[in-house]
């Protein structure tokens, strides 16, 4: 069972955006079971409307000893992109210690063989702790290897190969599929992950156990088997995103139950979650209910215990209402193509939980960040003048290029208005061109000037919103320079960084699993 586990632009993006919410960001997943966002109270419309813990030992009671106690990481001084290299890639190793040595070696990690022998530079003289850096971008040769040096020892393993981040794209794509609930995983297609229908039965409601409720579907986002809105609405706009931005890229052949249809797969994954997000959506009010988890969750049941675990429905809440609204506008614009009829469904479900959010919301001068997202996607859905004055007040606000270049929800609004073929106001996008130029060139000019090459050292959750504005600002001018940043970035998640763990996937030897 994969509980979720886990260079073009395009692979670059997929690897980064997609990854983060695949891998490490479900951890950040645990706090949304809580509900974080309060319930909102609604009526119906009217009818016109990273350390282990060794495990605690029995001991005489007479002995004064603790034996709860941390057990410390032995972490390489030697760090690399667990995940590798493409062959024809820039590739570079970090080492950091005393007395480093100046001359490295990457050996075959079958044969131990020595296959390349490099020199480093310093990068950081820190006095008991110096950085060097070295690059050994002339091997080529597919297969799989580690780093070592006299002085720091071995690094953990990597691969080097022609197509290493496409298949990294692959595994994170394919976890999704892995993911899902309420359908039967086949051997032929899931292989040692085919499993039986989960969660098949009716939910009930949180605030009401009388009331029950169809939710199967969706992707599973946590070990625990919970599905949530606001989570899933992330994934989905990150896969959303890339297909808009790379839509040749993808294929129909990703080995999936929709493989063949003459769909591209990426959207045949998503409408998986959009067909379950939809049951999510309460029919009288238009209000979205917040997640689907397991009721009487523990963490070591078997996989037969989590698949038939009860299921309750939370309640309905703002943050899930608006991101559906959100994410339900980018699908309708994407699969109008393919099925105008289910576009237009997702239109007026997207339309009716924006209505239900700005009934409910507190009033304030300006669209707070999720409300200005949602609108600049439905206006570019509909073209309507109701987004568009929401819009307009928000360009209006004194410092929101400040909030464009700061949030994340802001970004990606803004990314969608430039996107649009609705009118636009020009003098508005030469604004957002123009902020976004000089945040990616400070972003650029500033990791490269790091050690680690990237600007956000200790919170990978940073990143994305970094990443965003790079491949969106090099998807308009190609700027090389821009296009190596990106791929520092990926290698730091993948490994490259001062705590070596692989925040993508959990399948290399130090990963945010551990």
């Amino acid at each position: 069972m994969c509980m979720f586990r886990g260079r073009s632009p395009l692979s670059l993006f997929m690897a980064v955006l997609l990854a983060l919410t695949a891998g490490c960001g479900t951890a950040q997943y645990e706090t949304l079971r809580g509900n974080a966002d309060q319930p909102v109270p609604v009526e119906a419309p009217a009818e016109s409307a990273s350390l282990q813990r060794a495990p605690v030992l029995s001991i005489p009671a007479t002995a004064n000893i603790n034996l709860n106690y941390p057990v410390p990481v032995q972490l390489p001084s030697a760090l690399i992109d667990q995940v590798g290299y493409d062959s024809d890639a820039d590739k570079t190793v970090i080492f950091r210690g005393r007395d480093l040595s100046e001359s490295f070696e990457i050996r075959d990690a079958s044969t131990d063989r020595t296959v390349f022998s490099g020199t480093t530079r310093i990068k950081e003289d820190g006095g008991d702790t110096a950085i060097r850096s070295g690059s050994f971008s002339g091997l080529t040769s597919p297969g799989r290897y580690y780093v070592y040096n006299d002085s720091t020892g071995s690094s953990y393993t990597f691969s080097i190969g022609d197509d290493t981040t496409d298949k990294l794209v692959a595994e994170t794509l394919r976890c999704f599929y892995l993911n899902r609930c309420g359908m039967t995983l086949t051997e032929a297609l899931a292989g040692s992950d085919a499993h039986s229908a989960c969660h098949t039965l009716p939910a009930v409601l949180q605030a009401d156990s009388s009331v029950q409720i169809d939710v199967t579907g969706g992707w599973h986002l946590d070990s625990l088997a919970d599905r949530d809105v606001c989570l899933g609405c992330e994934v989905a706009d990150a896969l959303l995103l890339a297909y808009e931005l790379y839509p040749d890229t993808f294929s129909d052949d990703m080995n999936i139950p929709e493989s063949g249809d003459d769909i591209p797969d990426v959207l045949g994954e998503v409408m998986y979650e959009i067909l379950w997000l939809m049951k999510m959506q309460d029919s009288r009010t238009g209000g979205v209910y917040g997640s689907a988890v397991t009721v009487g969750a523990g963490r070591n049941r078997s996989d037969q215990e989590l698949y038939s675990a009860r299921i309750e429905v939370t309640p309905v809440t703002l943050q899930a209402t608006i991101a559906f609204a959100s994410t339900m506008a980018k699908f309708c614009y994407d699969y109008q193509s393919f099925d105008p009829d289910f576009s237009t469904s997702c239109l007026r479900a997207a339309d009716r939980a924006y209505r239900f959010y700005i009934k409910n919301a507190e009033p304030s001068a300006y669209p707070p960040p999720e409300q200005f997202e949602a609108a600049c996607c439905l206006y570019r859905a509909t073209g309507w003048k109701m987004y568009r004055d929401v819009l307009l007040q928000a360009f209006s606000e004194e410092g929101f290029t400040d909030s464009f270049t700061e949030n994340d929800l802001t970004l990606s609004g803004s990314i969608t208005y430039l996107m649009t073929k609705q009118p636009q106001d020009t003098t508005i996008c030469s604004l957002l061109m123009t902020s976004l130029l000089k945040k990616a060139e400070n972003i650029s000019s500033t990791s490269l000037g790091n050690t680690w090459l990237v600007l956000h050292t200790r919170d990978p959750f940073e990143l994305p919103h970094d990443l965003l504005c790079l491949i969106f600002v090099d998807r308009i001018i190609t700027n090389s320079e821009y296009t190596g940043v990106i791929a520092d970035h990926v290698h730091f998640l993948c490994g490259l960084n001062e705590d070596a763990v692989n925040y993508i996937t959990d399948t290399t030897e130090r990963t945010y699993a551990d």
